[in-house]
């Protein structure tokens, strides 16, 4: 059974926000997609299709509504 739920760390690049894949799941998805990062269309359309998108930082970061 696959788990709806998908883990991964939006971190701001070059002014760009950039949402990299942490668990393995996630990390499928992208490679399914041809991408080593998910873009918000990517994760706006996951969480449509039923998944959970928890994002986990390894440093603060203010990214208001990013992900919804």
């Amino acid at each position: 059974m696959i788990n709806p739920e998908l883990i991964v760390e939006p971190r701001q690049v070059y002014g760009e926000t950039r949402i990299y894949p942490k668990c393995d799941h996630s990390k499928g998805l992208a490679q399914l997609l041809g991408q080593t990062t998910l873009t918000v269309a990517n994760v706006q359309n996951l969480i449509r299709l039923g998944y959970t998108v928890r994002a986990e930082y390894t440093e603060p970061m203010n990214l208001k509504g990013i992900l919804l």
